[in-house]
């Protein structure tokens, strides 16, 4: 077992064995269990348990050996695990016994556990509330969500339900549906600590048409499309279909990167790696854009200046959110942020 912190276990992670032996390895561990001295299965149920030192029994090195135990850690601070079964033996005489340092073959099945109640009992010390601020959101979304309804229904019923109301309409709508499959994973996860990943993978899609919907949104009124002009230039159009695909793009492709080669063990923080630096490079670009757009229309249409001061305050901080949440998160010890 590694839990002296993320650095400690990447001063390991990956080194070949020219630049570092198994014994070397083993001894930089914080706490090493000997499987073999252990209380193994009587049956395949693992029912019945018994004392056993298979290795010194007689058991072929051939045969298959069923072990299940279970450990308590206690610590005053929180603490990433890093678990490897090794077969290591700084004895080892691979002349007379070529079983002492070789490969493993075996299946493992770990159930870790942080807390008691069971909303927290299956999640990581730093993901501890996420569950709970999830049905909270949720909530809330859903009074949003019927409240737009309403303003929907209001609009349309005198003729005045714009496209700029249909957007914004849309993107409550598919942020519900992203909060409603996390809420579904979490809640699966509450329970067994293996999740919903579909749930939770379909939701991350859905988001980035919500937050392709909204953004969008705002592009255009910056530019001041329904406020103070009834269509947006050609070149503009053309700008915003640019930025709208490579939105998608950056981001769907960054989701599916993330489901095949992230690795918690080699990385600590999704946006340190390439693809997660990319989408907030690109939100660093639309929010600068957007101030922009917001700037050139107030300056143009000085009747619309007090709306542009406040419409351009209030979704500045929206957009700049995730760059500056991502910003912190990147300066705060990794046990402390959750990715």
């Amino acid at each position: 077992l590694y839990y002296d912190g993320f650095e400690a276990w990447q001063s390991i992670y990956g080194k070949s064995a020219s630049s570092m032996s198994c014994s070397e390895r083993l001894a930089a561990a914080s706490h090493t269990i000997q499987l073999w001295k252990s209380e193994v299965c009587a049956d395949a149920d693992c029912e019945e348990q018994r004392d056993h030192d298979w290795v010194t029994d007689g058991t072929l090195p051939t045969d298959f050996v069923t072990v299940e135990r279970e450990y308590q850690f206690y610590g005053s601070s929180s603490k990433w695990f890093y678990v490897v079964v090794a077969n290591c033996d700084p004895t080892c005489d691979l002349e007379l016994d070529g079983f002492c340092m070789s490969p493993v073959d075996m299946a493992v099945e770990l159930s870790m556990t942080n807390g008691r109640t069971a909303n927290d009992r299956h999640f990581s010390s730093d993901e501890i509330g996420v569950y709970n601020t999830t049905i909270v959101f949720f909530t809330f979304q859903c009074l949003l969500m019927l409240y737009a309804w309403c303003v929907r229904n209001s609009l349309l019923r005198v003729k005045k339900y714009h496209w700029t109301v249909w957007m914004l309409f849309i993107s409550i709508g598919l942020q519900w549906l992203t909060l409603l499959f996390n809420l579904i994973h979490y809640a699966v996860y509450a329970a067994d600590g293996g999740g919903a990943k579909w749930a939770l993978s379909v939701g991350k899609y859905v988001f980035v048409f919500a937050d392709l919907t909204m953004v969008m949104l705002l592009i255009l009124l910056a530019k001041g499309w329904t406020i103070v002009r009834r269509k947006i230039s050609v070149e503009g159009r053309v700008k915003i279909a640019l930025v709208s695909t490579c939105f998608v793009l950056i981001c769907v492709l960054a989701n599916m990167w993330e489901e095949e080669f992230y690795d918690a063990s080699k990385v600590a923080y999704i946006y340190d790696e390439f693809p997660g630096k990319l989408v907030i490079w690109l939100r660093v670009f639309i929010l600068g854009w957007f101030g922009y757009a917001a700037k050139t229309t107030r300056d143009n249409f000085k009747g619309k200046r007090g709306f542009y001061k406040k419409f351009n305050g209030i979704f500045t901080m929206w957009l700049a959110a995730v760059p500056l949440t991502v910003w912190v998160g990147g300066k705060m010890d990794e046990h402390y942020r959750f990715a």
